[in-house]
């Protein structure tokens, strides 16, 4: 299990320099950051939709989400108002 924790610790530092990758488009850039694993942040013109947000990382360094897709694996990903206190 302590190496489960480390290896998470480690891919949400690891995840965490990635740069956003950035797109030209109509009304601003589209920005795509990966945050982990399946889960990547996608902003446009104010809008922030967090894909796959995954419960096992850190996610106070990414922008509050104004919309999420999640699957419904219970206990693996965030649910609406559980990004932020």
């Amino acid at each position: 299990m302590r190496c489960v924790v480390a290896l998470l610790a480690a891919l949400s530092a690891a995840a965490s320099a990635i740069a956003a990758d950035t797109f030209p488009a109509t009304g601003g850039n589209l920005l795509i950051t990966p945050i982990i694993h399946a889960s990547v942040q996608i902003e446009h013109a104010g809008t922030v939709i967090q894909v796959a947000p995954w419960s096992a990382v850190d996610l106070s360094p990414t922008r509050r989400p104004t919309s999420s897709s999640s699957p419904t694996i219970p206990g693996t990903t965030l649910r609406a108002g559980q990004w932020y206190p």
